[in-house]
């Protein structure tokens, strides 16, 4: 009796120092968390502030912008310049689409003056006498002399989009003046609904999280609207300190008051001070109900387990007595254990389980090698099918030329021609560099030239920093040919080609063929989008795809080409066919850069 008494006060304690442990530990690891989520969205604000600097200082520095903003500061009429000047406005809003960062996820982007002059770039409804009004009014005014004082970054709160009152829709906005050497030209403007803004800094939807923004001076900026906190108070007010007096550790700090529990950081390099608020009771009632269902669990799984070990072991303890028998009837002539019955299941599962891997491990080795086999006639065939349309169009410029010219220009053309058959004959399975593929496509259109003298106008722009990546042999000049062959077939010369490789932030090459043919079939180019080298399992769709295309722009070498392209990189690669204005059309094909999902390029071999 006296030692089951002792035993179970043994039990009591050492289960309420558990509880007291766990509850200590799940409190830190609370406050630890709520410090963790508030550096994980002052670093998303400082991102926000870093992109918004960066893409503002872009927009105000680009020479074409800021002549074009002198020249409406300066206009003498009464209307918008850019509703007047259509060409000015596409311009404007050509560079705020180059300058646009997909990151910041914005609603809209606009540059506007002190007259009312405006233009913007976004995905919401505006409604143009409702900014006119804006723009020409008093509150408008001061806010632009506020927003013009200085060269930084300024935070506008939660307000009505006052292009589109009606829509009714909540706003956060930043303001960043436009100007150069000489005077302020204007203000740009970087809209973002609230929503998709708290969606940006990662701001919690559970629970009763309040987020606080505070500028320099301690002034709110914003607060997530939950009815709350009071989207006034000052830094001052929240915490009982002063902003100028916090650390300038990075290092989150907590304040616990009241029936508040406050984390807040502020980095020097971000001018916004991120405040987190939870309450108390909801921060540690939730503790304290984990740790007391630590305790039940515990107790309930040692007791379980008690049972669990005593049936466990009495059964593996019969099977292993079973065992032994069986082992010692064991003899030279019967080298097997025989199962009892086959009732020993750790020996069924045992076999069954050597069985299926070893099933496995030979069909996996069976498809990959397939898989091998198909990849690599798949991109030898591909590639087979480029050269015989190429050296068909050669033979038959040198042709005309023999018959039109004197024989130092068929002298020329054929040593150009041996230098573009030693390249394509040369370890035909091994990768180029750009470098090599845009001396053999600048070959090509030397001979393209000269067969047809002032019928055609080119011009190769490139990028030194592109020209070092591998690539796959013959990828750009079937892109050029393609142009001769289907763009220029049925339109009058003079036939124009541009072709541009560059390395961009996004990719590590990419290229464009631009011409001024008579551009795609809009069904060719719905086909060709949804093209997929990968699993191509239909010959039929890609023959009728072929047949239907070469009436129409788009032959051989181009689906080759992207075919071969999305067998070499995969997800890496992407291409698209659009129209040029105003006349024909612009193919891109490039592979972006190897991020954490891409660390290697896939390899069709």
């Amino acid at each position: 009796m006296i030692n089951s008494v002792l035993g179970l006060l043994l039990i009591v304690s050492s289960f309420s120092f558990f509880y007291y442990y766990i509850s200590g530990r799940l409190e830190k690891q609370a406050i630890d968390n709520l410090e963790e989520l508030t550096l994980k969205i002052s670093n998303q604000v400082a991102l926000v502030y870093s992109q918004l600097n960066h893409t503002s200082f872009q927009i105000s520095q680009t020479s074409e912008l800021q002549y074009i903003m002198l020249k409406a500061g300066q206009s003498k009429e009464n209307k918008n310049f850019f509703a007047l000047h259509t060409d000015a406005e596409r311009m404007v809003q050509n560079y705020l689409s180059i300058y646009k960062n997909p990151g910041l996820n914005l609603s809209r982007i606009s540059i506007y003056n002190d007259r009312g002059d405006y233009v913007s770039l976004g995905e919401l409804w505006e409604n143009t006498d409702s900014i006119r009004s804006y723009l020409l009014s008093d509150s408008f005014k001061a806010s632009y002399l506020h927003f013009t004082e200085d060269d930084t970054i300024h935070f506008a709160g939660p307000h009505i989009d006052p292009y589109y009152p009606e829509g009714k829709q909540r706003m956060v906005s930043f303001y960043r003046v436009f100007h150069n050497e000489v005077e302020t030209l204007g203000l740009i403007e970087f809209q973002q609904n609230v929503s998709k803004f708290e969606e940006t800094l990662g701001v919690p939807y559970a629970g009763n999280t309040e987020v606080f923004l505070f500028d320099p001076e301690g002034r709110p900026v914003f607060t997530t609207q939950s009815g709350q906190a009071n989207p006034n108070v000052t830094f001052h007010q929240l915490l009982g300190t002063e902003l100028s007096d916090t650390s300038a550790d990075i290092n989150p700090e907590t304040i616990i008051k009241s029936d508040l529990i406050y984390s807040f950081i502020r980095y020097p390099s971000n001018p916004w001070t991120v405040v987190l608020a939870v309450p108390k009771s909801d921060f540690l009632s939730s503790i304290k109900l984990v740790g007391r269902l630590i305790v039940i669990v515990s107790i309930a799984f040692i007791i379980l387990s008690f049972i669990m070990n005593y049936v466990i072991a009495k059964q593996f303890t019969k099977k292993i007595r079973r065992t032994v028998n069986m082992i010692r009837q064991v003899r030279l002539g019967n080298l097997t254990i025989p199962l009892d019955h086959a009732d020993d299941e750790m020996v069924q599962i045992h076999n069954a389980f050597n069985s299926i891997i070893d099933r496995l491990k030979t069909s996996i080795e069976a498809e990959a090698d397939a898989r091998s086999r198909e990849t690599k006639a798949r991109l030898y065939t591909l590639e087979s099918q480029v050269n015989p349309h190429f050296l068909y169009n050669v033979l038959a410029v040198i042709g005309s030329v023999g018959e039109e010219a004197g024989a130092d220009k068929v002298a020329e053309l054929c040593e150009k021609l041996g230098s573009m058959f030693r390249y394509t004959l040369q370890n035909p399975d091994k990768e180029v560099t750009i470098r090599d593929e845009m001396m053999y496509a600048q070959l090509y259109l030397e001979l393209m030239k000269v067969r047809y003298e002032d019928h055609l106008q080119y011009q190769v722009e490139i990028d030194e920093a592109s020209l070092l990546y591998k690539v796959p042999r013959l990828i750009i000049q079937p892109l050029i040919e393609n142009c001769f062959h289907h763009a220029f077939q049925t339109c009058n010369p003079p036939w124009e080609i541009h072709v541009t490789i560059r390395q961009t932030p996004e990719y590590g090459w990419l290229l464009e063929v631009k011409d001024r043919g008579v551009g795609f079939n809009p069904k060719v180019i719905a086909k060709l989008q949804r093209l997929d080298g990968l699993h191509d399992d239909s010959d039929g769709d890609h023959k009728s795809l072929q047949e239907e295309s070469s009436g129409n722009h788009g032959g051989v070498g181009l689906i080759n080409t992207i075919k071969r392209l999305k067998l070499t990189y995969g997800g890496l690669f992407s291409y698209e066919i659009a129209p040029n204005r105003p006349k024909g059309s612009i193919v891109r094909i490039g592979v972006r850069k190897a991020t954490e999902d891409h660390l290697q390029y896939p390899s069709a071999t």
